[in-house]
């Protein structure tokens, strides 16, 4: 537990270290007295799985400009290494080019798939925007930090989006849509959503948590952890109408199954939305 904890601590030193900050930069652009600029186009942090091959990162141009202009970018190593997590494809010599009529490039990335699994499941880079010619400006998105998550998670047999049609215990039809992430923390622990389809208009549902058997076998989602509230307040969780936890299982042929009944509800022996006829239930990728 305690080296557990101490990598933890080295990896949020090294997020820290290359944290890109989010604002938005798009505000003024196009307005009287504020020039083009260019930035990464979305989110400061992008996430891929290593053997998602050549990978793509777009940058855009904000603001008219008559002649081209150009980008110069590069990458910064933190727990991914340069030629060994990854290899810079676009642009080869650090400098993208934007025409007057481009609005969006791209920086390509090739990703190495590194055989085996390495706790804690991820390595992180950064790619900068270093400097724009023709008098345009940099905007706030200056960075973005890339996550390369391992492919050969121990629970990877359950993580994916699942989908089965089912009857519930009150004669109600659903599609059940389960996604199943893993844990940024823990290697032995899933982030499932989607496990309660619907139970009424004022209901937020949250997601619940499953951990992995030392098999990797089997993922068991604790009886009790909150879905949400009702309309009164009242505290909604996961159960299962017969007893004990919930339980699934790695069928070894890309399906998983839930091997046991489960729901939610305030309490009550049967709850807004109950599976406890034709279990196990076959999940299928989406």
């Amino acid at each position: 537990m305690k080296r557990l904890a101490i990598l933890f601590a080295v990896i949020a030193v090294a997020l820290a270290a290359i944290s890109c900050d989010r604002a938005e930069p798009y505000r003024y652009a196009g307005q009287a007295g504020y020039s083009a600029f260019v930035t990464f186009d979305g989110e400061t942090a992008v996430s891929f799985v290593e053997d998602a091959g050549v990978v793509e990162v777009p940058i855009r141009l904000i603001g008219e400009h008559a002649k081209a202009v150009s980008v110069s970018v590069s990458a910064k190593d933190s727990t991914a290494k340069n030629g060994t997590h990854y290899t810079l494809v676009e642009p080869v010599d650090g400098v993208l080019t934007f025409e007057p009529t481009d609005s969006v490039k791209v920086v390509k990335v090739s990703l190495v798939h590194v055989d085996g699994y390495v706790d804690p499941g991820r390595v992180v880079f950064q790619l900068n925007i270093d400097n724009v010619t023709g008098g345009l400006t940099i905007g706030s998105r200056r960075c973005t930090t890339v996550t390369i998550a391992d492919a050969e998670h121990p629970l990877k047999a359950f993580i994916g989006t699942w989908t089965q049609h089912v009857v519930d215990y009150w004669s109600d039809e659903y599609d059940l849509n389960i996604t199943i992430a893993a844990d940024q923390n823990d290697i032995m622990t899933l982030n499932i959503t989607g496990l309660i389809p619907y139970m009424f208009s004022n209901y937020k549902p949250l997601g619940c948590v499953g951990i992995g058997t030392e098999d990797y076998k089997k993922v068991i989602i604790e009886a009790g952890q909150p879905t949400g509230y009702s309309a009164s307040n009242l505290p909604v969780v996961y159960t299962n109408p017969n007893g004990g936890n919930i339980e699934m299982e790695d069928n070894g042929d890309d399906t998983i199954s839930i091997i046991t009944p489960w729901g939610a509800g305030n309490g009550q022996s049967n709850g807004w939305f109950d599976l406890v006829e034709d279990v196990p239930v076959v999940l299928h990728r989406k």
